[in-house]
């Protein structure tokens, strides 16, 4: 509930900035692909793409972009999962008409739904703990406020899956592992 409460209040805080002279919104779909580790078999290959479709709003100062933001992500077998972030941006040369990039989006998973495993206390391929998400980039100038965003990210993950074990007296016996993936992907998004 704490989380829950923490993202409203970001949420609304950020709505406040969009009366500020310099908001600045952006609207993005991404695609990454989670790298294995070598000789891990631990995922299938459904588990291995995640896709993602996220918002954050906040206030460009000078070259500086800060606000806040939340994204959902799928793999489009596992349900959803869905991050709350702080979005820190510089842009290298302003607004003009290319221009480069660095960001980061640091935050939590506030909300995981697995949908095949369904034991009490455990998801499959639930993701935990920590949102983070560097980006490098380029933006491309529609008009004077409006402008589209390719980015390369980095993002590593915590899931959290089951394992059902069956024990030498013949039960079965259910456990989670957590498994770390590092995710390499692309994002392509509208700003204004």
């Amino acid at each position: 509930m704490k989380k829950f409460i923490l993202a409203l209040t970001a949420l609304i805080i950020s709505s406040g900035c969009a009366f500020a002279q310099k908001y600045r919104g952006f609207f993005d779909l991404s695609y990454s692909y989670s790298l294995p580790k070598s000789g891990e078999t631990d995922l299938e290959a459904y588990q291995r793409s995640y896709y993602g479709l996220s918002t954050s709003h906040g206030v460009q100062i000078k070259k500086f972009f800060v606000g806040v933001g939340l994204e959902g992500l799928t793999n489009l077998s596992d349900g959803v999962d869905i991050p709350v972030f702080a979005d820190v941006r510089y842009d290298f040369f302003g607004r003009k008409t290319t221009n480069f990039f660095v960001g980061c989006k640091l935050g939590a998973y506030v909300y995981s739904n697995g949908l095949y495993f369904d034991y009490p206390g455990y998801n499959d391929g639930k993701a935990t703990g920590l949102y983070f998400k560097p980006s490098i980039g380029v933006r491309f100038r529609l008009s004077p406020v409006v402008g589209i965003n390719l980015a390369l990210f980095y993002s590593p993950m915590n899931v959290k899956f089951p394992e059902a074990v069956w024990t030498s007296d013949g039960y079965l016996e259910y456990s989670h592992k957590t498994v770390f993936i590092n995710r390499l992907g692309l994002s392509i998004g509208l700003d204004f």
